[in-house]
């Protein structure tokens, strides 16, 4: 039941966040909330995989194997996700002074590590943008953000440790918790970024 409960509630929370941002989108055209909208659909759709992956884990044989596929794809949905949010960061900082990026740091692995690692390097660079731009611009809401991007930080960080030690429950379940507290804290500094035309998150 809380297992169900934790999935319905990331799910719901990204994709509202998406659905904001999509909306946001139609009313000022701005490239960032497109993104943005795509990022957070993609990633509330990887808790619906996550879902299924966790039911089909207690069954035998086939059932099993389709527990992984359904990772997989969970996997695949969030890195994409994390890749629509990261470009939107990336072309801003491309425009505005040119230096490497975290992003060129792509660990080699199995597959599923891999893509781990990818969405945990992702939300890396993603949070150094935002830090960078709190440094630049002084506005509190950013501290939001990146709130929610540690949380979410931390959360792949527990993911990772669950993919490690499968029979230690306790890190699946905090992986969980903390990836659905980071995307409720990004819910406030979305809506005021679309409420402000996609230009910031608030004072």
């Amino acid at each position: 039941m809380l297992w169900g409960l934790l999935f319905f509630l990331g799910a719901y929370v990204g994709s509202s966040i998406g659905y904001i941002s999509l909306r946001g989108y139609k009313a000022v055209g701005s490239p960032s909330l497109l993104k943005m909208g795509f990022a957070f659909i993609l990633i509330g759709l990887s808790f619906v995989m996550k879902y299924f992956s966790r039911i089909f884990s207690t069954g035998p044989g086939t059932l099993g194997y389709m527990s992984s596929e359904f990772y997989l794809m969970a996997s695949i949905l969030q890195v994409s996700g994390l890749f629509f949010l990261a470009l939107s960061h990336f072309s801003k900082a491309m425009y505005e002074r040119k230096r490497l990026s975290l992003m060129t740091l792509i660990p080699l692995a199995g597959l599923t590590f891999t893509l781990n690692s990818i969405s945990f390097y992702l939300i890396i660079y993603i949070m150094a943008e935002t830090i960078y731009s709190y440094l630049r611009m002084k506005r509190r809401g950013i501290l939001l953000v990146i709130l929610g991007l540690f949380l979410l930080a931390l959360g792949q960080v527990l993911e990772w440790l669950t993919l490690f030690y499968p029979q230690f429950a306790p890190y699946a379940i905090s992986s969980l918790v903390v990836d659905v507290l980071g995307l409720s804290v990004l819910v406030l500094p979305t809506v005021r970024f679309v409420n402000n035309g996609g230009m910031n998150v608030g004072p």
